[in-house]
């Protein structure tokens, strides 16, 4: 459902923005449109966990030891740690143990995000990308690669000036770890 609410979004501005202007749009015009459509899917997402919410209480008057009912909370809980995840490191750096900075924590449209898979730091053949199965930062055999499970020198999440968290797959995360691929699921959607 989600994801037919983002679609009809898309549409939404898509026309609107077509019917404003048939000039082609700038990069900071086109910039601030997608920007705005994350913004709305936010809301959107938020929208829909709260009508969850309310629909889990309903079920819970309800029958409150239903199996469906039980189940229905840890999957809302799921969500809302998702969202707070997204929000929390929306913006992060990723730097390597290196010092090498490997791009940010944003959405696709951005070309510095380790999500755009067309850009610098999000491109599977990208020598500065963790997606990068054979390069210094991407290689599980490289311990600067947060693919590497017994590594102790993967990426940083930096936010502001404060390492907050490894990017990592192994058990060597300080003062925390994240898995990339968990990352890469969390932010899926932007």
């Amino acid at each position: 459902m989600s994801k037919i609410l983002s679609l009809a979004c898309l549409i939404v501005l898509s026309v609107t923005t077509i019917g404003v202007s048939q000039d082609k749009p700038s990069a900071d015009a086109l910039e601030k449109q997608a920007r705005e459509l994350a913004a709305k899917r936010q809301e959107i997402r938020e929208k829909q966990i709260e009508l969850l919410r309310q629909r889990l209480e309903l079920l819970k008057r309800q029958s409150p030891e239903s199996k469906a009912v039980l189940a229905m909370q840890p999957i809302l809980d799921l969500q809302l740690s998702q969202e707070r995840v997204r929000s929390a490191l929306l913006g992060a750096k990723v730097v390597a143990g290196d010092g090498t900075y490997l791009g940010r924590i944003s959405p696709t449209y951005d070309a510095e995000s380790i999500f755009c898979s067309y850009g610098k730091y999000g491109a599977d053949y990208s020598t500065k990308s963790i997606w990068c199965t054979y390069g210094t930062y991407g290689a599980s055999y490289n311990v600067l690669s947060p693919f590497c499970s017994y590594s102790t020198k993967s990426p940083k999440i930096v936010l502001g000036e404060t390492v907050i968290a490894t990017l990592t797959v192994g058990g060597f995360g300080f003062p925390v770890g994240i898995s990339p691929n968990a990352l890469k699921a969390i932010f899926a959607d932007e």
